[in-house]
């Protein structure tokens, strides 16, 4: 059948509504006889609108399936996540019977189950400059952190994976728990060269020649000490940006333990393209 332009088949049916004859229309617009009855019959079904263009593509609307929505609110309610954290470890994990959607749909799935929490202020910026060791073990971070519980949590946290070797927690934030946390960790991964620590007196002395354990332990083992500037808090961003994700998410969690197991092997890193710590650290 000859192609015809909207304006074109609008033009025919009039002709044809004035009582012009089939053969003069179709000879107007060199076209078949049987292209103006199937215009006709289209404008006596359909009317006007009828005439328009129809797209050939199939209308399939792509519904998520009930299992899917129940386990990204399940995963919201137990664990926390926002949507793109969600979306990562559908498609990194392929939970049996889920199928993967975009960050747009499960974020439509929380805000239906009213599990939405609008940012009561815009996050805060320190500026948009990062930097990170190109393999494991170049790098550790570490930092002291009060808990909930009116302890010291210290952990040591790997820069290259966001991997986190070593954490515990104490009664003191002082340096014979941290040299305790910091020998196990070696024991059970390896030395790192270098190790970050903000200038607070369990960590560094600023007075002239003097060094206290910590630096010591360092310098005994061959590790360089790398000491953050008071003028850049963002120095050690990567620990300081672990214990905020602890203080959100860890009382989900029976024990310490139990949420250090979860960051490093099960929870999918935004930064890491949706890995987890693990899979980036003893990939490389």
């Amino acid at each position: 059948m000859t192609k015809l332009s909207v304006k074109q088949r609008h033009w025919l049916v009039k002709k044809r509504l004035y009582g012009f004859d089939v053969e003069w229309i179709s000879n107007e617009l060199g076209i078949h006889r049987d292209t103006v009855y199937y215009w006709m019959d289209r404008f006596q079904k359909e009317g006007w609108k009828g005439l328009r263009f129809k797209s050939h593509k199939p209308h399939t609307i792509h519904r998520t399936s009930k299992e899917t929505v129940e386990y990204i609110i399940k995963l919201r309610e137990n664990r926390g996540w926002g949507p793109n954290r969600i979306e990562g470890h559908i498609k990194r994990d392929k939970p049996e019977g889920i199928k993967p959607v975009g960050h747009s749909t499960v974020y439509r799935i929380i805000c239906r189950a009213g599990l939405n929490k609008p940012l009561e202020e815009p996050r805060k910026t320190w500026g948009k400059k990062r930097f990170q060791r190109s393999k494991p073990n170049e790098m550790w971070q570490t930092d002291w952190k009060p808990t909930r519980d009116d302890d010291w949590m210290i952990t040591y946290l790997e820069d290259y994976s966001r991997f986190i070797p070593a954490s515990d927690v104490f009664d003191n934030a002082n340096t014979e728990n941290a040299l305790v946390v910091l020998e196990q960790a070696i024991e059970e991964y390896g030395r790192p060269q270098q190790i970050l620590t903000d200038p607070g007196a369990r960590f560094y002395t600023w007075q002239e020649g003097g060094k206290i354990q910590f630096t010591k332990y360092l310098e005994r083992n061959k590790i360089q000490h790398i000491v953050a500037s008071k003028r850049r808090p963002t120095t050690i961003g990567k620990v300081e940006r672990f214990n905020a994700s602890y203080e959100r998410e860890a009382w989900r969690f029976s024990s310490h333990e139990e949420y250090i197991h979860h960051y490093n092997y099960e929870r999918p890193h935004q930064a890491l393209k949706y890995l987890t710590p693990a899979d980036v650290y003893f990939k490389n």
